[in-house]
């Protein structure tokens, strides 16, 4: 009975995971995707429906010694492409996002302008600074928290990509 029990348990923690997984995985609102990118600690993905090719991007705020909001707008973000097969820690710098709202690419950098990963993101980020959603593009985002990191349970928030406290403060960053 105990053994049945405890099975029970798991088999519901089991199925809870991979719903979350399953709304983890749900195509973002287009409206929510600026205040995502600008949030400060996000991972996309960007799919093309067509080509079925994927780019994941890390867009990272550089470290404020802050949390005022109008002070933080300032701090310029950090791309990264995903380029191993470590989800965690396999990205390579590849151009900063400025507080004029210009994303520029690193010098000398290993990743150029005429790298596909490079025109997907430009492509994306002109689209979404000017509000125009592309539907042969499908972005995801990583199930947690785009400003904070925390894990994200509540499918509105998942969906959005931003916890409830931080949606708030994001409003106020764009």
């Amino acid at each position: 009975m105990f053994l049945i029990k405890n099975c029970n348990k798991i088999l519901i923690l089991c199925v809870y995971y991979i719903e979350l997984k399953k709304i983890a995985m749900e195509r973002m609102n287009f409206n929510d995707v600026k205040k995502v990118m600008f949030a400060g600690n996000a991972i996309l993905t960007f799919l093309s429906v067509p080509t079925q090719t994927r780019f994941t991007f890390a867009i990272e705020r550089f470290k404020q010694s802050t949390s005022n909001p109008e002070a933080e707008k300032s701090q310029p973000l950090g791309v990264k492409l995903l380029t191993g097969s470590n989800n965690t820690s396999d990205y390579t710098y590849m151009g900063t996002i400025f507080k004029d709202l210009n994303f520029r690419v690193k010098n000398n950098g290993k990743i150029s302008v005429n790298a596909p990963s490079f025109k997907a993101f430009q492509y994306v980020y002109d689209k979404v600074l000017k509000g125009i959603e592309d539907k042969r593009i499908e972005i995801y985002h990583s199930g947690q928290c785009c400003r904070c990191g925390r894990l994200l349970t509540d499918p509105e928030s998942i969906k959005a990509g931003l916890g409830p406290e931080c949606i708030k403060i994001v409003g106020k960053l764009i």
